[in-house]
């Protein structure tokens, strides 16, 4: 039996909206690439890394629509690869996680996300569709990374992370397997890339891409069952120019495939895409 089963609603039973656009700090880039290679205070003391800049990205999961939101990041790094890091993530969250192992080659630790409400997006029709309120979670993440010699050696690192819903917003899981490049070249340039998938439970993908009798009826859009599977497959790019000891500008871009019923989804086929593009820039201050 198809997924879809098509329903329309009556005449005039398109509810109002509101657009207020989707202006979320989530690291320099939604959906850049981690960074490969994290250090700690080798002077004993704690390194901080302060950024900020402007991005732009879909206005939710899905979305053909784009806005532009700041983007804010916060590092301290300590002794023998200890960090905390406050940022983007490529779980499309706002991600606050920590390193608990030493030694800089394997990293593990527990992670917090603030995953932004659906509501008063763009498309008349997804906005008729049930609000989603915002959404934290908990996780941990764990990885290795392997630092090859030489001066500004590159760095490869394989890492996978998964976050559970503990807000009642959407009850459900995430997983994600990572690969992470970083080349530093010339003397001030370092390009970065991740390569990602995401697995989603059931009830985040009923959430976000299902719709159910009631929203068909409200929003026009066939009804859809959306099951646990893999949602997405991304790649991340950065470029960091280092502009003094303590300057640097970055540049980051990204593009996420949705796939399976994230993609299939009406919100996505119908009044969406499947092809999801991220972009920005930023500066950060280093002490």
């Amino acid at each position: 039996m198809s997924k879809r089963q098509g329903l329309r609603p009556a005449a005039g039973a398109t509810a109002g909206w509101r657009r207020t656009g989707v202006l979320l700090a989530m690291g320099l880039v939604a959906g850049a690439p981690a960074a490969v290679a994290q250090d700690g205070g080798g002077s004993g003391g704690v390194d901080w890394t302060l950024g900020a800049g402007v991005g732009l990205g879909p206005d939710y999961e899905g979305s053909e629509d784009y806005e532009p939101f700041p983007s804010l990041r916060l590092k301290a790094a300590w002794g023998d690869g200890y960090f905390v890091d406050l940022g983007g993530s490529t779980l499309r969250a706002f991600q606050l996680r920590g390193n608990v192992v030493p030694g800089g080659r394997f990293q593990a630790g527990p992670l917090l996300n603030f995953r932004p409400e659906r509501d008063d997006v763009d498309n008349d029709r997804v906005d008729d569709l049930d609000d989603v309120d915002n959404a934290f979670e908990i996780g941990g993440f764990f990885g290795y990374i392997h630092r090859f010699q030489g001066a500004r050696a590159p760095s490869l690192g394989a890492n996978f992370q998964f976050a559970a819903d503990v807000s009642d917003a959407h009850n459900g899981w995430l997983f994600q397997p990572g690969i992470d490049f970083a080349l530093p070249f010339g003397e001030s340039f370092t390009f970065s890339l991740r390569g990602f998938s995401t697995y989603a439970t059931e009830n985040y993908m009923s959430t976000y891409f299902g719709i159910d009798n009631k929203n068909a009826a409200i929003s026009g859009l066939d009804r859809f069952d959306a099951d646990a599977g893999f949602k997405d497959v991304g790649l991340g790019l950065g470029l960091n120019y280092q502009i003094s000891k303590s300057w640097g500008l970055n540049l980051q871009g990204g593009y996420t495939r949705l796939i399976g019923d994230a993609e299939d989804s009406p919100v996505t086929d119908d009044e969406g895409s499947a092809d999801q593009f991220f972009g920005g820039v930023g500066f950060t201050f280093s002490f």
